[in-house]
This record gives C-alpha cells, sequence and structure tokens, in this order.
C-alpha cells in the first residue's frame, strides 16, 4: 500500500499528456491505465516512475477531475469513504483533513482553494520493506519524498496548478515556497522533514502545555507529546527539532535512554487514551536543578 502521498490542486481539467509533460525530466515507467469500471478513488489515468537509488520505491502520479472529496460526495459514493479506510489516499488520511488545512491557510489562497476543481494525486508504494537499519530506513524514505516533492514541483509549474497539499501534515503550499523549501535544502533531505509533519500546541485539562507532533511516524520515527515545565513554547520547538533530527539519524526514541539522556529529555509514559495511542509522552528536563 502507499506510504505516503500528496495533492496538486487545480483550477482545470489536467489530461495525462499534461503530465507527461510537466515531467519529462524525471524517469516515467510506466503509463497506467485503470480498468474498467475502477473508481478514481482508488486509481485513476497517470504514469508509474522508478524511484532513482531506491529499488523498493515507485512513485504513482495519477489525475483526477474531481475535488477533494466531502460532505455530499461522500455520503453518495461510498467507494470513497472506502478508499480512505483502505489507504488509497495516503496512510492514516481522512476527508477532513482538508478542511481541517484550510481553516490555517492565508485566505487569499484560501479563497482559490475552495474552488479547486480537481488534483494530481502522486503517492509513494513501497514495494518491499526497507533494511533493518533505521539510519538508512530514515535516509532512504526522506531520499524518496524528495523525489515525491521534486515530481509534485514540476506539476505547480503549470498555470493549472494552484497549490500543494499536504495531507498527513494538514498545510498548503504556495508554487513558490514549495519550490522555495526544496531548493534551500540543497540536496540535504533531512531538511524537509517540516514539509511532511505538522505539530501544534495544545492545553490538557490540567493546565500543562505540550507540543504535538503528526507525520513523524511516515518518516521512521515517532510522533511525539513534548512538555516543559515552564510551558515555554520557543523552548519546546527548539528541544522538538532536536528530537526530529536525532530520531531521523537513529529511528524510534522511545526506548532509547541514552540518546533521550543527551537530548535532555525523559520518557514520562506512552500515552493510552485512544485518540494518541502509543504516542510517547516526553518530558523536557529541568537544567535549573
Amino acid at each position: 500500500m502507499y506510504s505516503h502521498s500528496l495533492y496538486v490542486l487545480l483550477n482545470q481539467p489536467f489530461s495525462v499528456d499534461q503530465i507527461a509533460a510537466q515531467l519529462q525530466r524525471m524517469r516515467l515507467h510506466e503509463r497506467v491505465i485503470p480498468p474498467p469500471r475502477e473508481h478514481w478513488s482508488r486509481m485513476a489515468p497517470g504514469f508509474s516512475l522508478l524511484v532513482p537509488n531506491d529499488e523498493a520505491a515507485k512513485l504513482f502520479v495519477d489525475t483526477v477531475s474531481e475535488p477533494w472529496p466531502s460532505g455530499q460526495m461522500l455520503a453518495e459514493q461510498r467507494s470513497i469513504s472506502v478508499a480512505f479506510r483502505m489507504g488509497f489516499f495516503g496512510p492514516s488520511i481522512r476527508p477532513d483533513c482538508f478542511h481541517r488545512a484550510l481553516h490555517s491557510t492565508a485566505e487569499e489562497l484560501q479563497a482559490r482553494l475552495m474552488h479547486h476543481t480537481g488534483f494530481v494525486r502522486l503517492r509513494m508504494a513501497r514495494t518491499k520493506h526497507l533494511g533493518s537499519d533505521p539510519k538508512t530506513s530514515s535516509a532512504q524514505r526522506l531520499h524518496s519524498l524528495a523525489y515525491m516533492l521534486r515530481a509534485a514541483n514540476f506539476i505547480l509549474e503549470h498555470d493549472a496548478a494552484l497549490a500543494l497539499f499536504v495531507p498527513t501534515a494538514q498545510q498548503f503550499f504556495s508554487p513558490q515556497e514549495s519550490w522555495r523549501r526544496f531548493d534551500s535544502a540543497m540536496g540535504n533531505y533531512d531538511k524537509l522533514w517540516p514539509i511532511w509533519v505538522k505539530t501544534a500546541l495544545e492545553t490538557e485539562a490540567s493546565g500543562k502545555s505540550c507540543l504535538v507532533s503528526w507525520g513523524l511516524n511516515e518518516l521512521g520515527t515517532q510522533d511525539v507529546r513534548l512538555y516543559d515545565s515552564h510551558s515555554d513554547e520557543e523552548t519546546l520547538r527548539a528541544t522538538f527539532e532536536r528530537y526530529v533530527s536525532a530520531g531521523l539519524s537513529h529511528g524510534r526514541l522511545e526506548n532509547n535512554d541514552e540518546i533521550l539522556d543527551n537530548l535532555n529529555l525523559s520518557l514520562v509514559s506512552v500515552a493510552s487514551a485512544p485518540v494518541d495511542y502509543g504516542i510517547p509522552r516526553i518530558h523536557l528536563l529541568d537544567q535549573s536543578k
């Protein structure tokens, strides 16, 4: 099944030939023709691409002349709801992630996105398991995701493209911002993790603040709820960046006491509530003691 997905939202129909033209600088492998009666939510006309230096990955790019499914469309077409549950839109993607992303988008872009008419969908599939070395695993993932982002950026160069939608992080990027982030990484794809990860500062019923992340699981490390006794957002975000850097190098960190000590962190517990089952609760140690 698919390990990641990106969407380029469009304001007009986009043909398979237009995909080929935009991706002519990449390695088109095979043309994908859906079987008769196949629903677009699972497969639409497009291409598969081989990912350089990652034989375990294959990128599928197809074009859909329907807006992001929500409301009445979901109620009328059961196939779409089933496709979401089975991961055809990407891992752990829910229909409401589109409107959640809209709420945190600039008003000018928000108005245009509300009237999109379709999208080009990019989905990464892994044809076999990654190696057991966590560092290699994260490096391969990030390399493949950078390749997918590059393909999306080529689609974004077309006049029909409105924005890049990253459903795992519930955020949109303008064509200019997406290219800027890709170019600024200068081949160091570890720097691209903010494209795929969303964070939010939450206040729990106890009054404690914590920084919550979404999307790290798909990068080979683990999402986290990060706490600080002083509820200092700047400190939390700086510590979170250190946590991500260590996670991308070493894989899952919740059982690695030595690395947590080096980061000045301690594992408090693993959450048991259904909403965040298995997410480590990690606390920033008080350095004043």
